[in-house]
């Protein structure tokens, strides 16, 4: 119907600048939708990798909370992974002293810690062979920042 003013006569500059603004907030909107799914799409494929790896992933927000991980904490660490999110990493890992030592290094120097051989303490006294990284995470906030760990049980390996 644009074809047709409803007064009447012709269309004048301000109508035009009214389908401007209209056709701008179209634009804007069907912008914000491609890149809402593109965002949707990219956590899904995070997802999936996250997913398919067999060591255990954890990221820990700037206060050294968790944020997420991608398999079951209690085999290694014997909490839920809801009670972790309530404490700090200081907390739960206080057994393993040297990973604990290597997070807080990150957090501090936010240079890469790898282990290639750790005897991580798990609930019960036993103690698993580890090989761990602990590596920066950077947010689009220059004040956030956070730490991944990557821990690999190589105790199979060394039977």
């Amino acid at each position: 119907q644009i074809l047709n003013k409803r007064s009447g006569g012709i269309f004048d500059k301000s109508d035009e600048a009214l389908l401007s603004a209209f056709s701008a907030q179209a634009g804007i909107a069907i912008e914000n939708s491609l890149l809402f799914e593109r965002t949707r799409e990219i956590s899904n494929y995070t997802t999936s990798v996250l997913r398919s790896i067999t060591n255990l992933v954890f990221t820990l927000n700037e206060h050294g909370k968790l944020i997420a991980n991608n398999r079951p904490t209690e085999k290694f660490l014997g909490m839920h992974d809801e009670d972790l999110k309530k404490s700090p990493y200081t907390e739960w890992l206080s057994h393993n002293k040297k990973l604990m030592d290597d997070i807080t290094k990150v957090y501090n120097q936010t240079e890469e810690v790898y282990c290639d051989d750790y005897e991580f303490s798990i609930p019960g006294g036993k103690n698993v062979s580890m090989k761990y990284t602990v590596v920066p995470f950077f947010s689009s906030r220059p004040d956030q920042r956070g730490v991944v760990i990557i821990i690999e049980d190589v105790s199979p390996q060394k039977k």
